[in-house]
């Protein structure tokens, strides 16, 4: 029924192009291990995220099944069974939608729902349980969580868009440059940098920097800029290729780089 009644705006949506954003190999690899990845800050499906998401719905599985074992009486009037039952519908409902529609399965922010639904499924399931494997299985939880939180927490970026959290930093250092040289200076970037420093170009925060990015070729490289902003990750899903930049042909100087973020700013291009 639910199917039914989404039916015609995604049609309208997949058939205007809309629905460009996500994934297409599974409802495991891309949604429940892209919320895998962002929980554990990390822009690539690595062996410890697989590992992570394997051990949570073992976990969950083992305990909501013993949950309604316990409680197969009433197990249908429970909070807990309502939560199971929309959670189960909403997965089914992007797997129809994939199959039948030609969506794409939701990952990154778009996952997040199901990781509410996950974690209160399971917190009423732990709760029907005696209460030592309650606090076995809340004190597990909570120290995972809490030593995931403090080895990766930061006050400066986020996991999705990283690199632009030096954006600021570089053109302070441009703009400088600009002012000392009593002329503005002239940067091309590597096109995922584009909204933030047309962000600053508009607001006119930095006044000794120009950009000078090919609006009509976001590959496209100018060699007459002074800077280049080069982001070495490759992102996949918006099809940027860290791999296949022309700047990566060219000689070099180094500037500045930040190797966790992988971003570096080089001059003198030829």
């Amino acid at each position: 029924v639910l199917l039914l009644i989404v039916y015609e705006p995604l049609r309208k949506l997949v058939s205007e192009g809309h629905l460009y954003y996500g994934g297409k190999i599974g409802f495991y690899h891309d949604s429940l291990l892209s919320l895998a990845q962002s929980i554990l800050y990390s822009n690539t499906a690595s062996v410890i995220s697989i590992w992570c998401l394997d051990i949570f719905l073992g976990i969950w599985i083992v305990v909501v099944a013993l949950s309604f074992v316990k409680h197969r009486k009433d197990s249908l009037l429970r909070i807990k069974s309502m939560l199971t039952l929309l959670l189960a519908s909403s997965v089914l409902l992007a797997i129809c939608q994939h199959y039948f529609l030609d969506t794409k399965f939701p990952f990154d922010r778009a996952v997040l729902p199901y990781y509410a639904m996950f974690v209160l499924v399971l917190c009423f399931s732990v709760y029907e349980l005696s209460h030592f494997v309650c606090k076995i299985v809340l004190t597990i939880v909570v120290i995972a969580f809490s030593f995931n939180f403090l080895a990766n927490a930061n006050l400066y970026k986020t996991i999705t868009w990283d690199f632009d959290s030096r954006t600021p930093e570089i053109f302070k250092y441009l703009n400088k440059k600009g002012e000392e040289s009593g002329r503005p200076v002239t940067v091309d970037f590597s096109w995922p940098f584009q909204s933030a420093i047309y962000f600053y170009n508009d607001r006119k925060q930095f006044p000794f920097v120009i950009a000078v990015k090919n609006t009509g070729d976001r590959e496209d490289l100018n060699k007459s800029a002074d800077y280049y902003i080069y982001y070495g990750t490759t992102m996949e899903k918006v099809g940027y290729n860290s791999a296949n930049q022309k700047i990566l042909e060219l000689t070099k100087d180094t500037v500045m780089k930040f190797e966790k973020e992988k971003v570096y700013l080089f001059r003198n291009m030829r």
